[in-house]
């Protein structure tokens, strides 16, 4: 069991890209709203994901300067 763990966080982000691909062409062949909803919400998700990323170590400096 916890050899699963460890392959899904080493590969985590590949798994969540190959997802947001497969959101995105199930929504364009078979549009519906609910794909249309998981798709923003994989993309909301990413973007936060993203943005912690690049700018966690700023907004760390910033509350240690206070």
């Amino acid at each position: 069991m916890s050899q699963i763990f460890n392959f899904l966080k080493e590969h985590i982000q590949v798994i969540i890209g190959t997802i947001l691909i497969y959101q995105l062409l199930l929504t364009i062949f078979c549009f519906t709203t609910a794909n249309l909803v998981i798709l923003a919400a994989i993309i909301v998700i990413v973007a936060i994901a993203v943005v912690i990323a690049l700018y966690k170590d700023k907004v760390i400096d910033f509350f240690k300067r206070q």
